[in-house]
């Protein structure tokens, strides 16, 4: 889920020389800058685990699911816990605390638990974090999922959605989400677009647009922040009343699922001794998108928007996950079974799989030409041109300009490649069998300096003001179930007949780039 690849760096506050698992989570506490996150960590030994205490930055919390291993100061990619595919009706959830719920508790709360880890209370506030029960429509057993891994998955899915749902002031509800989203177009029954805001990430997208047009979605997204409000007060005034000091703002998580359906889930679980569940982390789920297709843009400053390429998925079938028999299917008389801790899991929304998610680049619109010419003259392996008519001749073909050639004297608009890219990105909207990526964004090589006389043969790779350097496209495109290849050049007075190269590609075979500089 999240951008950040942990497993490269070591994590100076975790347990130096031990392997640990993330055990649960506690309250979160907001600090001057930041929100941090009480983290309780079980050391994974089978007699007399030690547990130990952390606090996370609340933005990094998707990188630290419960089962989440952390081995001398390196997390793994790797997780305890059992796979298993649940079917959960949504519309018949309910939500306690972990000391209501005593099955789960005597399951957790083990004789050798600490009391306190260092000065936390830690079986005080284990026992006070949020629990969802339902049962799977498959073996008729409890589920019990944690409030912190259905807001890992839906809400604080990275540190811009996250930061959002913390920084907004209740007294501006209504602009809590509209941070995230500028405007939000129907194009028709099935194609959206979505415009975002530079603090948004463009992998959250479509959850965006879920919260910004459901109303359910909408009113569970903006109730994460009544919630921890609503608790911060009621912790604040505990404290006050027992006597304690209050250097910071104490809040605990309560989460609401923000779709109501019947949803296929692939998790990680702990099978407790009854045969139920204690799901650990969400691996995947399909609950539905209203779309087949979007359209992502999002803010830069200083720069264009250009659409990179639009990749249409095959649509792959929605049957439940969870009706598929299966070796880790729940049965009525489902038992434990041993893990291997070394597999990894690829986290996904599986409805989005047989969605088209169109997102459109940004580039900046111009660079400068010093910088440019720095970073490309040490490009000096590929002959820019072939020595016949069509190329003006070799270096000893004669160097005036031919009749309407002078740039001066040329008023003409001349198609850009952002416009070339705007028409497949247009067309690609009007019909759903067209589909195209660029491959290949650059600038044609320019005259070596040790090259003498030949400045007519690398003239082309200048625009007419002979020093902006010429631009190149190479796009893919499969239309009706077939392959080609466009190249496309940057046009100008130069290259005033040059015709857009189409190429058939019916094997996917990787661009020359000698054809394009041919």
């Amino acid at each position: 889920m999240s951008d950040l690849e942990l497993e490269e760096f070591s994590l100076t506050y975790f347990p130096k020389d031990k392997r640990v698992v993330v055990f649960s989570y506690g309250n979160i506490y907001q600090q001057e800058t930041n929100f941090k996150l009480a983290l309780i960590l079980k050391e994974m030994l089978e007699e007399n685990p030690e547990y130990f205490l952390v606090y996370i930055n609340l933005k990094d919390m998707a990188n630290f699911p419960i089962g989440s291993i952390i081995d001398n100061q390196k997390k793994l990619n790797t997780f305890a816990g059992t796979k298993v595919n649940l079917l959960l009706n949504l519309e018949k959830v309910d939500s306690k605390m972990l000391f209501e719920i005593s099955e789960l508790r005597q399951e957790l709360v083990l004789p050798n638990f600490p009391k306190k880890i260092d000065n936390f209370n830690a079986k005080y506030h284990i026992q006070g974090q949020y629990y969802f029960i339902l049962k799977d429509e498959n073996t008729n057993k409890n589920v019990y999922i944690p409030h912190y891994e259905v807001a890992r998955w839906f809400y604080f899915t990275t540190p811009s959605m996250t930061k959002q749902i913390l920084s907004a002031s209740l007294r501006e509800e209504s602009s809590i989400l509209k941070g995230l989203y500028k405007d939000i177009t129907h194009i028709n029954l099935n194609s959206k677009e979505i415009i975002l805001t530079q603090n948004a990430n463009t992998n959250d997208a479509s959850n965006i647009y879920r919260y910004a047009t459901d109303e359910y979605s909408n009113n569970s997204w903006h109730q994460v922040r009544r919630n921890l409000t609503a608790s911060a007060q009621e912790i604040k005034l505990i404290k006050q009343e027992k006597g304690y000091l209050n250097n910071s703002n104490e809040m605990k998580l309560k989460v609401d699922f923000p779709i109501i359906e019947e949803i296929s889930l692939n998790a990680r679980v702990k099978i407790l001794s009854d045969g139920s569940f204690l799901v650990l982390k969400f691996i995947n789920e399909d609950s539905t998108y209203d779309f087949e297709t979007l359209f992502i843009k999002i803010e830069r400053k200083n720069k264009t928007n250009e659409p990179v390429g639009i990749v249409r998925k095959r649509k792959a079938s929605k049957k439940k996950l969870s009706k598929k028999i299966t070796n880790n299917t729940p049965k009525e008389d489902f038992t434990p079974i041993s893990i291997n801790n070394e597999s990894e899991d690829f986290e996904e929304r599986l409805d989005l799989k047989s969605k088209d998610i169109i997102k459109i680049v940004e580039y900046i619109d111009e660079e400068d030409i010093s910088q440019l010419e720095e970073n490309f003259n040490s490009d000096r392996k590929i002959d820019l041109s072939t020595k016949d008519s069509e190329s003006n001749g070799d270096e000893n073909t004669a160097g005036g300009l031919i009749e309407n050639e002078n740039p001066k004297n040329d008023d003409r608009e001349y198609l850009n490649l952002t416009d070339f890219k705007n028409m497949l990105f247009e067309y690609s909207k009007e019909n759903e069998e067209f589909s195209f990526n660029i491959q290949l964004e650059n600038y044609l090589p320019q005259k070596p300096e040790n090259e003498i006389n030949k400045k007519r043969k690398w003239r082309k790779a200048k625009l007419a003001d002979d020093k902006t350097q010429r631009k190149y496209l190479a796009v893919s495109i499969e239309y009706n179930n077939k392959n080609f290849i466009l190249i496309e050049i940057e046009r100008d007075v130069f290259v005033d007949g040059l015709s857009t190269l189409i190429i058939w590609d019916n094997d996917y075979s990787k661009i020359d780039t000698s054809i394009i500089y041919q």
